[in-house]
Parts: C-alpha cells; sequence; structure tokens
C-alpha cells in the first residue's frame, strides 16, 4: 500500500495558509502591493529577502538590486542599526510585548496582533487600543510583508500562526493508521507496515525539526522558543504514536499465535472425532451387513411361500367380488321393493301436474332426483376403486414411524368385521350446495368401515330415507344390528328420522361436525334420535361438552367418541409435488373470511400482503386438485377466531382435504387439545408469527409437504383411527332380545 504522507500534511499541517502550496489562501495574508521574497544570486535558499524586517535585520540578504528595489517599494521603517543573526545589537522583543487587541464589532479571528495586522489588516486595529498598540510597537517591529514561518503554534499571536501542527500529525497518523488496518492485511503485513510508518513518522517529523532550526536564525527568541517547544511535543508525540503502532503490531502478533494454537487444538479434537465416527461407522456397516443376512433368508421363506401367498390373493379377490355383489344386492333390495310403489307415485304424479299444468316444476323435481343418484354414483365407485386395494399396505417413512410411536398410535390389525355388517352413514342435510362441507367424514368413515371389513354406505335424506329403513328391517331380522350414523342432523327436515332407525333395531350414532355447537340443543338431539353415542371431530369440543354438563350436574346418557375424518384415498386427487404450476412464494387460503373477525382478516392481509390467494369456488375434486396443485402452502384460520391462548377448535374436515393433498399448513393458534393432535403434521403461529414462519417453511416447501404428506398418510389413516377409537370393540353386530325403543313424549 503505497501512502503519500507527504501529500497529507501538505493539506493538512498547512491548511488555511497558503504559505507551503503558493495556494489562493496566500493573497488573504499578504498586501496585493507588498513585493517579495527576493532570493538575491549566491544566496542559500534560506537566505531571501522578505523585503521587510530583513532590510534592515539581514541586509545581507538583500544586497543584490532586485531586493534593494524590493525594499525601496515596501519602505520598511529602519531600526537605529543593522542586525545580524545573533551579532551584537540584535533585536530584543519589549519584556511586556503589547497586544493583540481585539476591537468591538470584530469576528473572534478579526483581532490586531500590533505588528503585522497594522500594515496588512489595518480595518483590524481600528479601535483607539489598537491603534495605540501599533504605535507603540512602530507599526509592526518587524515590517509588513510574508514570513518563511510554517502555520504551527498553540495559539493565534502577533507572528501569524495557524493550527497546532501536533493536532494535524496526529490526524494523518490515525488516517494512515486506519489505511494499514482496515483493509484485511495479515498480522505479517500489519506488523511490517506499522514499522513502516513509524520509521516515516520520525523522518517527517526529523524533517519538520530541521526546517524550524534553519527558521530559528530568522525570528526572535521569542518564536524561537515557541517553537523548540512544539518540536519537542511533536516529537513526544511522534514518539508516543510510533510505540502504540508497536504495541498494536505486537498484539497482533500475539492474537495470531493464540489462534494458531486453536486451530492446532481443533485439527487434533476433528482427527479424534473423525477417527470415533469411522469406528462407529464401521460397527453400523457390520450391524446393517447382519440385519441385510437375516432379510436375504427372509426373502427366501418369502419366495419358498409364494405359492402359498398366490392363493391367499386369489380368495382375497373372490372375497372382494363377493362383498361387491352383497353391496350391489343391498342397494337392489332396498330399491326393489318399493319399485312399484315409487314408479306408480311417479305416475301419478305426472297426470296431476298435467292436469295442473305443472310439468315443468315436475321434470325440474326429476333432475334434482337424477342429480343427486349421479352424485351417489360417482361416491360408490370412487369408493369401489380406493376398496380394490384396501388390502395394500402403505410404505412408511421412518419419519413418519418414529412420528406414530411418538403418539403411541398402532397400526391397524387387520379386518375385525364382517361383509354381513352393514353401516349406512346417512347425510341428513342433502343440499347440494354445502354437501362437500360433509365429504371428508363421509368419505373417511365409509373407508374406514370397509378396510375394517364391513358393508358401508352412503346415503342421504332426499329419496334414500325409505330404502334405509327397510334395509334396516331386513338386517334386524336376519339377526344383526346394523349402524347408521347421522349427519348434520341440526339441518334435516326430518329429525325423528333416526328415532325411527332406532326403534327399528339400529344402532344410530350422532356425529356432530359444528365448532363449539350449543350443548343444550346437542343433549336434546341425542334424546329425539335415540342415538346412543356422539361422535366429534374435535376434542376441544367433546372436553367443553363434558364441563358443560359437569356444571349443570348432568349426566349424559349416551357415550362420547372422537372420530376425526383422515387419510383417506378417496380424498387424495394426486396432487403432484414437482408440479410446474405450482406458486411456492404464494400462501393459500381454502374458504370464506365472512366468518373470521374482521380485525384478523385485516392483519392477514396486511402482513401476507399480494403472496395471499384466498379461493371460495373451489367446491368439486377436481377444482381443489388445481388449487392446491398451484399453492400447497395452506393458511388456516377459524370461526371466531381468538389468541392467546386460544379456545378455537381445529378445522379436522378441512385438514383432511389439505394434508391428503400434500400440503404445507400453517395455522393459528388452536385449543391446547386439538393442537397436541394435530402438531405432527400443521404448524401453528400467531397473525404477527406467520410471516416469518412462511419465509422459513418456504426455503424448502417440497421437505415441508412431503413430511406432511407421509406422517399423515402413516399416522392419521382412517383405518388406524377407527380402531383407536375403541368402537369395534362395543359395537354389538348381532341383536339378541330385541326390545324397540319406547316412544316419544
Amino acid at each position: 500500500m503505497d501512502i503519500d504522507l507527504n501529500g497529507i500534511a501538505a493539506t493538512e499541517v498547512c491548511s488555511g495558509c497558503g504559505l507551503c502550496t503558493g495556494g489562493p489562501d496566500m493573497n488573504e495574508m499578504v498586501h496585493e502591493h507588498v513585493m517579495g521574497p527576493v532570493l538575491c544570486p549566491d544566496n542559500h535558499e534560506d537566505h531571501f529577502c522578505d523585503c521587510s524586517g530583513d532590510c534592515h535585520i539581514h541586509p545581507s540578504f538583500c544586497s543584490c538590486a532586485a531586493a534593494v528595489e524590493c525594499c525601496e517599494a515596501t519602505n520598511p521603517e529602519p531600526f537605529d542599526e543593522p542586525m545580524e543573526p545573533n551579532g551584537p545589537g540584535s533585536y530584543e522583543p519589549p519584556s511586556q510585548p503589547l497586544g493583540p487587541v481585539h476591537c468591538p464589532g470584530k469576528d473572534e479571528g478579526e483581532y490586531c496582533d500590533c505588528s503585522y495586522d497594522c500594515n496588512n489588516h489595518p480595518s483590524f486595529c481600528s479601535c483607539a487600543a489598537a491603534q495605540e498598540c501599533c504605535a507603540a510597537t512602530k507599526g509592526g517591529a518587524y515590517g509588513p510583508g510574508p514570513y518563511e514561518i510554517p502555520p504551527y503554534g498553540p495559539e493565534p499571536g502577533p507572528h501569524v500562526l495557524g493550527p497546532s501542527i501536533v493536532e494535524h500529525l496526529k490526524t494523518i497518523i490515525v488516517k494512515v493508521f486506519e489505511a494499514f488496518f482496515g483493509h484485511g492485511m495479515t498480522d505479517e503485513e500489519e506488523a511490517e507496515k506499522g514499522k513502516e510508518l513509524a520509521d516515516k513518522i520520525v523522518n517527517e517529523t526529523e524533517e519538520v525539526v530541521n526546517k524550524g532550526k534553519k527558521l530559528a536564525d530568522k525570528i526572535p527568541d521569542k518564536i524561537v522558543n515557541e517553537t523548540k517547544e512544539v518540536e519537542e511535543k511533536v516529537v513526544e508525540e511522534a514518539k508516543e504514536i510510533v510505540e502504540e503502532v508497536e504495541e498494536k503490531a505486537k498484539e497482533k502478533a500475539e492474537e495470531k499465535a493464540e489462534k494458531k494454537e486453536v486451530e492446532e487444538k481443533a485439527k487434533k479434537a476433528g482427527e479424534k472425532i473423525a477417527g470415533e465416527v469411522a469406528e462407529e461407522a464401521k460397527k453400523a456397516g457390520e450391524k446393517i451387513a447382519e440385519e441385510a443376512k437375516k432379510v436375504a433368508e427372509k426373502a427366501q421363506e418369502a419366495k419358498e411361500e409364494k405359492a402359498e401367498k398366490a392363493e391367499e390373493k386369489e380368495e382375497a379377490e373372490e372375497k372382494a367380488e363377493e362383498a361387491a355383489e352383497i353391496v350391489g344386492e343391498a342397494a337392489g333390495d332396498f330399491v326393489a321393493d318399493e319399485a312399484k310403489d315409487v314408479a306408480g307415485k311417479i305416475v301419478k304424479q305426472f297426470k296431476e301436474a298435467e292436469v295442473a299444468g305443472e310439468v315443468d316444476t315436475l321434470l325440474q323435481t326429476q333432475r334434482a332426483v337424477q342429480s343427486r343418484r349421479r352424485y351417489a354414483t360417482a361416491m360408490l365407485f370412487q369408493h369401489g376403486r380406493a376398496s380394490k386395494h384396501a388390502s395394500t399396505p402403505h410404505r412408511t417413512s421412518h419419519h413418519a414411524a418414529m412420528a406414530c410411536l411418538a403418539q403411541k398410535t398402532q397400526a391397524p390389525t387387520g379386518k375385525a368385521l364382517r361383509s354381513s355388517d352393514r353401516v349406512w352413514l346417512h347425510m341428513m342435510h342433502s343440499d347440494l350446495g354445502v354437501s362437500y362441507l360433509y365429504e371428508p367424514v363421509l368419505i373417511s368413515l365409509q373407508e374406514a368401515f370397509e378396510e375394517a371389513g364391513a358393508t358401508a354406505v352412503i346415503t342421504d335424506d332426499t329419496h334414500n330415507n325409505s330404502a334405509v329403513l327397510m334395509g334396516v328391517r331386513k338386517a334386524v331380522a336376519e339377526g344383526h344390528q346394523p349402524l347408521v350414523v347421522g349427519i348434520a342432523l341440526p339441518w334435516s327436515d326430518d329429525k325423528e328420522f333416526l328415532r325411527t332407525l332406532s326403534e327399528a333395531g339400529a344402532y344410530v350414532v350422532f356425529y356432530q361436525t359444528e365448532p363449539l355447537p350449543n350443548f343444550k340443543e346437542t343433549v336434546e338431539f341425542m334424546a329425539m334420535s335415540g342415538a346412543k353415542e356422539l361422535w366429534d371431530f374435535s376434542r376441544a369440543n367433546l372436553a367443553y361438552f363434558e364441563k358443560h354438563m359437569s356444571e349443570k350436574k348432568q349426566k349424559a346418557k349416551f357415550k362420547t367418541r372422537y372420530m376425526p375424518p383422515g387419510y383417506a384415498r378417496g380424498l387424495d386427487f394426486g396432487v403432484d409435488l414437482e408440479s410446474s404450476d405450482q406458486s411456492k412464494s404464494s400462501i393459500g387460503f381454502l374458504g370464506h373470511w365472512t366468518y373470521r373477525p374482521k380485525s384478523v382478516k385485516k392483519k392477514y392481509h396486511k402482513l401476507l400482503g399480494a403472496s395471499l390467494h384466498s379461493e371460495t369456488h373451489a367446491l368439486t375434486f377436481k377444482a381443489q386438485k388445481t388449487y392446491l396443485s398451484k399453492y400447497p402452502m395452506q393458511l388456516n384460520t377459524h370461526k371466531d377466531q381468538n389468541c392467546c391462548p386460544s379456545n378455537n377448535v381445529m378445522e379436522s374436515l378441512r385438514m383432511a382435504v389439505l394434508l391428503s393433498n400434500k400440503a404445507c399448513v400453517i395455522s393459528a393458534p388452536a385449543d391446547r387439545l386439538d393442537e397436541d393432535y394435530w402438531k405432527g403434521v400443521v404448524h401453528f403461529a400467531s397473525i404477527e408469527e406467520t410471516p416469518a414462519l412462511q419465509k422459513r417453511l418456504q426455503g424448502d416447501l417440497k421437505a415441508c409437504r412431503q413430511k406432511s404428506y407421509e406422517t399423515f398418510r402413516a399416522c392419521y389413516s382412517v383405518g388406524r383411527i377407527l380402531e383407536q377409537s375403541g368402537f369395534l370393540d362395543v359395537w354389538p353386530r348381532t341383536r339378541t332380545n330385541f326390545a324397540p325403543l319406547s316412544p316419544l313424549l
């Protein structure tokens, strides 16, 4: 690094005078009519004539014609006799020199020095005190004219000195020091540069001192003494700075030595750890080899049992065909007995409509019936596709398996039911506009019971009530007790239909689907329906219900059971993890903001900005697949959301759809009971924490999606949920000594 110390000193030390650089500031100090200085031939460069004091003090400096002319032009006042440096008759300043004088109304720097300013800055000396001072000194003992005096000194005085050279040297050294140690040099380079800097500072200081000595021959003793003091101070300051630089270099060297020692220790520790890891790896390799050997032996055994497995597969296929026939037979039996009556009623309705002119109304009714049948057919087809692979186990990742162990959950043990065990999942709010809301429950329960071996059918209250009732009666007559799960009972037009099924011999369950429902009405619905169990999607809901019953000092006459929807093949739309349409920087919200507090909606939109994309019209599986493929990161919020802590229940039905389709889900905090269940696959964060969590998860969005999906599929499968609920242990699938329920009062 090349540092021009002379260049810096020229601008810093001589700032504001122009004497060193010959700059424009020179004109401010020298009167425009003053001539000189003049260097006579054969004189030393320091023996120039200043056309002022030298004309009398150093006449040998002004012996040439040009200097004489200059002295005559300036007309300096002569001393009593010429003076030579250090010779007899040398000038001695007054023991008590006058000045400086600061005239009223002048700026701080516009003082009269009773010498130079008397002639060169008469405006500074315009007041009476200054005039008296100038008269006492005879207008300046040295006469007007510039002096070759470096602009330094403790305070401005009669010899026109500038800022302290000591302070300037400090500034210069600090700048150079920063230049050396601010550009990432090594410790050796810093030490070497520090030494060079110290040498250069000493050299520069010596030059200043030498110049001061030369000037001492031309100036009075007082100025010589002041210059000497400054020189000594400069030398002292330079020594201190040199010592500081050397100390800094020494510290750097010590730091390097310590760093080297730490690196050496780290290297040894690393070698030790590497050796230990290698040993562990060797042991692990031997263990894996042993396990591989065992696996090979088991594979050989499996190969030998291949023929037996083939026979079992063929038997399983036959059972599947038999189950399909039973489903068809059951559906056919339900409808066949009433087919003639229904046909007769339709014909009669057509005739009445023709008479009344209401053919359009009737046709509209028939189209609604056909539409609903197509919906039911699609559901059965979808289930049939899933049932075909029902016996195929999922491959569970190591992480998912560990998550299941952490939840203390066990995989389903196998088929516990028979095809003669009938299950009706009866939708009691068949408005096609909202039926999609309940599909996660319907599909989850249907797959769960069929995986267990039962025959499960989805029905609704539009045209299936009679068929369901006939099917229940037939099953009871054959000695079975069928299961009927009523869903969306509070919105049914026939709330007592479930009681009719109970009286016919069915085991009736009411599935509650609302967050924090009216528990008083819930108890009334249970009594009205004759249901033996209340199922719910939320642990928090059940806890609040039990608390309500305790506060009312009532004891429920029915069993409560946690039965959330889970991973079902019918809910897995096959979303591609690598889809090119996905927006990795966005976050979607599948649902309405209508029931969310306005303040909650406002905060989410403010913090998430343009990255938040809401969707309210994805009502079909196809539309939901498209939406989740594009926005794989999903936000979950709550109706009447509150925090923190939160008593909101978790939207389990929505979670079943999102997590079955590889979504990375961020949810607002929920009740602790629900959070504990879902925390293995959902990331919980307050509104304020959501943007930071979004950014972190989007750093590896694919990993978040894959981990959540595999864990949900393995640990939250519908078969696992059904078995852990304990219901299969208490459902009396056969009936003995059946006694119908007493009629409602």
